[in-house]
Order: structure tokens, then sequence, then C-alpha cells
């Protein structure tokens, strides 16, 4: 009995951190076709180098390369509705643009060169974005032509406190209980487990 309680808590726990994990991914690859800035998604689809792509567990001081296009993937979860606001630091030539969850909050056209300074006015902002509690995607794309500089990118969910971009900043505003459907499958394998000892 104490082996099965034992089990059924490991279960618990790695269900309930496995569907909150936020996960960071940066892709390269080098600009062999004309970028339109107007439109990065397809900028990127259209290049015909080889992908490049690296999971990290923050995006900060990322040196991407010159002649390059990139693309900043990062899911993650939240466990209560709010209002998000994004900050990308960015050194890209031809511009930049944000996705959340699929939708346009952000784009740059012109050149963008940050200087590490977050008061620059080259940062890309994208405040008051309404986020609802669950699983989210945020992307950036932006293109550099030579001399690239660090990129990093940081979010606040109160509009004051602005907090790097890491997995471990990003995870603590996932739920600590598992989603629905884990806990209906924990309970069927439970409800196995008592029908089996009875017998």
């Amino acid at each position: 009995m104490k082996l099965i309680t034992h089990s059924i808590a490991a279960l618990l726990f790695t269900v309930t951190c496995t569907a909150h994990a936020a996960t960071i991914n940066i892709s390269t690859r080098a600009i062999t076709s004309s970028i339109d800035n107007n439109d990065f998604i397809s900028s990127w689809s259209s290049q015909s180098s080889a992908i490049n792509t690296n999971s990290t567990s923050e995006f900060t001081a990322f040196f991407s390369g010159k002649n390059s296009i990139s693309h900043l993937s990062v899911d993650f979860n939240t466990s209560q509705a709010g209002t998000w606001g994004f900050e990308a630091g960015l050194d890209a030539h031809y511009g930049a643009a944000l996705y959340l969850d699929n939708t346009l909050i952000g784009n740059r056209v012109d050149d963008l060169w940050w200087s590490y300074n977050w008061n620059n006015a080259d940062v890309m902002s994208s405040l008051n974005n309404p986020i609802v509690a669950g699983a989210h995607t945020l992307d950036i794309y932006w293109a550099e032509s030579c001399c690239n500089g660090y990129n990093s990118a940081q979010f606040t969910t109160d509009g004051n406190n602005w907090q790097s971009l890491s997995t471990a900043n990003l995870e603590s505003y996932a739920a600590t209980v598992p989603e629905p459907t884990s806990i209906a499958l924990l309970s069927l394998g439970l409800a196995g487990i008592a029908a089996k000892r009875r017998k």
C-alpha cells in the first residue's frame, strides 16, 4: 500500500510539472532572399538556408549573427487571467515582429538598435495584452544585416515590474495543480488500482 501511495504521488508530481513547464527555443538561419518586414513569418519561410534551433532557459544577451533572420518561440502557461506586457531589445536592421498566440501584437519596420538600454526608443514594446488562464505562445521574429549585437526580452504581469524572459520566471505563473484532463486520467488509474486490490 505504501509503495502504491508513493507511486501515485510521484505520478501526480510528474503530471503537474510536465503540464506547466515553459520552453524557450531560438532558431536562426542565413538570409538568402529578401526580407518583407511587414510579413516576417513569410520572410522566415522563404529562406532556403538551414535552420539552427537551440533551447535555452533564458533569452538574455543572445547573439544571432550577421546576415541572419531569427525566430524566438516561447510556450508558457498561466494559472489566472491578467494583462501582460512584452519588450524586446533587438539588433535588427530589417525590423521585427511580435506575436502572441499567433496574433500580431507589434511590428517595427525600421532599423532597430536598443544599445542595451530598456529606455531606448528602439526597444519593441507591446503593453496591455489580455491573457486568459491556460497555455500561450509568444513568437518574436527579427532580421539583421551585419554587425549583430546582443538580443534580449522581458515581460511584465502588472505593468510595472519587468522580469527577464526565462523559463523560471514564466513557470512562476503556471498553475500548481494538474490540468482537468490529467486529473481525470489519474482518477481512472486510482479506480483501477482500488478495483484490483478488492479482488
